[in-house]
C-alpha cells in the first residue's frame, strides 16, 4: 500500500502556489453554491412554485453555457503572456493609487478611463440590491398571482 507522500494524485499539493488557487477555487465555489441556495430560497418563498426554481436556474446556466464558448475561443486567441501583464499592471496601479473599488465596473471605469453608468430597473426586471427591494419585489409577483 502506498503512503500518502507517494500518491501521484495528491503531487501537486506540494506546490505552494497550486494550494493557494485550489483553496481559492473552493471558497468561490462556496459562494456560488451559497448563492444558488439563497436565490433558490428567494424563489420559493415568493413563489411557491418548482417550476419558477428551474426557469431561475435555466436562466442563470444558459449565459455560461452560451458564452463560455464564445470566452474559450477568445481566450485561446489571445496572447496569454501579455494578457497576464496587462492585467498585472493594471492591479498594480489600482493598489499603488490605493484605489478601492466596489466591483468590477469601477475598476475598469478607473483604469480604462470608460464611464460606466447605472441604470434604474425596470419595473419587469427589479433590482434586488438593498433589503427594501426584497419587499417591492414580493409585493410585484403577489400581484401578479392575483390578476
Amino acid at each position: 500500500m502506498q503512503s500518502l507522500r507517494n500518491l501521484r494524485t495528491l503531487r501537486s499539493l506540494r506546490h505552494r502556489n497550486f494550494r493557494l488557487l485550489l483553496e481559492g477555487a473552493l471558497i468561490s465555489s462556496s459562494g456560488d453554491f451559497m448563492q444558488n441556495v439563497a436565490q433558490s430560497w428567494l424563489v420559493w418563498h415568493v413563489s411557491k412554485s418548482p417550476v419558477a426554481i428551474g426557469v431561475v436556474a435555466f436562466f442563470d446556466t444558459m449565459p455560461r453555457l452560451l458564452i463560455g464558448a464564445l470566452g474559450g475561443a477568445i481566450a485561446d486567441a489571445v496572447d496569454r503572456r501579455r494578457m497576464m501583464q496587462i492585467t498585472e499592471l493594471a492591479f498594480a496601479a489600482a493598489r499603488r493609487d490605493r484605489f478601492v473599488g466596489t466591483d468590477e465596473a469601477s475598476l475598469v471605469e478607473r483604469l480604462g478611463g470608460l464611464r460606466i453608468a447605472a441604470v434604474r430597473a425596470e419595473r419587469a426586471n427589479p433590482k434586488l440590491t438593498y433589503p427594501e427591494d426584497l419587499a417591492e419585489i414580493e409585493r410585484l409577483l403577489v400581484g401578479e398571482d392575483a390578476r
